[in-house]
């Protein structure tokens, strides 16, 4: 990105914990991935280059797949659903039965198309927007002889 920051990503005590976003080169969104003690967890979303909704993906505190994988075509069309608990692949009725025991799983969408909607909260928007604005990076490209290992 001609040395502009793409992605920012949170960490505490060496561990991704929080909210990553990244950028395509275009400097439309490309993912927002939560994070918890260096996990995946929670909601992830994925988006297409010309910036509309790739994926929703829910996971677990360990990173597994947790609840629905939505995926949708270049053009927003609802291409597949996959639904799993705490990493087990199962189907919809399984799934269904799931998220009556299970607090920790999403709710079953109704309309999974709804998750177009919802996913470009107003704090997403702000965090695209200061990377976006980010002044341009300046990266050395020659090492200073004088602080090799070898000098005298």
């Amino acid at each position: 990105m001609n040395g502009r920051l793409h992605e920012q990503i949170s960490y505490s005590r060496n561990e991704r914990h929080g909210v990553s976003v990244k950028l395509y080169s275009n400097g439309q969104l490309l993912q927002r991935v939560s994070y918890a003690k260096g996990f995946e967890y929670g909601e992830s979303v994925v988006f297409h280059k010309n910036g509309k909704l790739r994926g929703v993906a829910f996971s677990d505190n360990h990173g597994r797949p947790h609840g629905q994988i939505v995926e949708y075509d270049e053009s927003g069309n609802l291409e597949q659903i996959k639904f799993y608990v705490h990493g087990n692949k199962v189907d919809q009725a399984q799934y269904a039965k799931a998220v009556t025991s299970d607090v920790s799983l999403p709710p079953l969408a109704s309309d999974p198309m709804l998750y177009k909607d919802r996913v470009m909260t107003a704090n997403l928007k702000q965090m695209i927007d200061e990377l976006r604005n980010q002044q341009p990076v300046k990266i050395p490209l020659e090492v200073d002889a004088r602080t090799s290992s070898d000098s005298p």
